[in-house]
């Protein structure tokens, strides 16, 4: 019996960052915040990660943020999260 070949992890990884599987997130990949809009009144994405991404995410109407990232994730991303804070009340999201 001739055995399957398997390809190697990195070449899979690698694969998968080129085609931009919309199942797996790639901080690096990313220049801001990504979202998709669910319904008229949901929108899901990426956590912001910088200030400037809420100017754009109030363009679209947002009102409201749910941030479902610890803070492990804040840290081990790089996320000035304070920032974002401060721009969302600035704006009034």
């Amino acid at each position: 019996m001739r055995k399957k070949h398997k390809p190697s992890t990195s070449n899979t990884t690698a694969m998968k960052r080129m085609m931009m599987n919309p199942y797996e997130y790639h901080h690096d990949l990313e220049r801001t915040a990504s979202a998709t809009l669910i319904t008229d009144n949901l929108i899901v994405g990426s956590q912001p990660h910088k200030p400037e991404d809420i100017n754009h995410l109030k363009k679209e109407s947002v009102t409201y943020i749910l941030n479902l990232q610890q803070d492990k994730d804040v840290e081990y991303w790089g996320i000035d999260l304070k920032s974002i804070k401060k721009r969302c009340h600035e704006l009034d999201v």
